[in-house]
């Protein structure tokens, strides 16, 4: 399952972040938040082009500063144009009062062999032990949350097909 496509973080422009965090901490935290692309991720590149053209990548913006006294959490759902592709609560980083952050961050086409960003899931198999038949087992896959556990099953069953030519049932 580690052949199977999908889109993430990738690159990053830190433009100001005048938090605690370290800007490497910030993109690290944000190379491993999940995005959906169940839709998408078949007509995109990979490798990706060197102009980040609409083919290859999703731009992502931030710009926030906290004007209050308590802390702000900065989630996915504070980033510009993020049309539902990012999940909502994860947070990225806390501010302080006067804090800001202003950051691009864009994602591209990998596979799990490439980088565990690229993972799109677990999978785990195992047979009844009571009745000691191998043939018959419980397979199941836990989405990571960029595609659907169908996406990810139909993907991996033809990426297996060609790979090893052997015509799908």
């Amino acid at each position: 399952m580690n052949e199977i496509p999908v889109l993430a973080f990738d690159s990053f422009v830190i433009i100001r972040n005048t938090s605690q965090v370290h800007d490497d901490f910030i993109m690290h935290r944000l190379s491993l938040v999940p995005v959906k692309c169940s839709d998408v991720v078949d007509g995109f590149r990979m490798p990706p082009c060197k102009n980040s053209c609409p083919k290859c990548s999703i731009t992502f913006y931030l710009n926030i500063t906290n004007n209050d006294q308590q802390i702000l959490n900065v989630r996915t759902s504070h980033f510009e144009n993020s049309n539902n592709r990012l999940f909502e609560d994860i947070i990225i980083v806390k501010l302080n009062k006067n804090d800001t952050i202003t950051l691009e961050a864009s994602t591209v086409k990998g596979i799990g062999k490439m980088h565990a960003k690229f993972y799109a899931c677990n999978v785990y198999m195992n047979y009844d032990v009571r009745t000691m038949n191998p043939s018959e087992f419980n397979f199941e896959i836990e989405t990571l949350g960029s595609l659907t556990p169908e996406k990810i099953l139909k993907s991996g069953l033809k990426i297996y097909s060609e790979k090893y030519k052997l015509p799908l049932f």
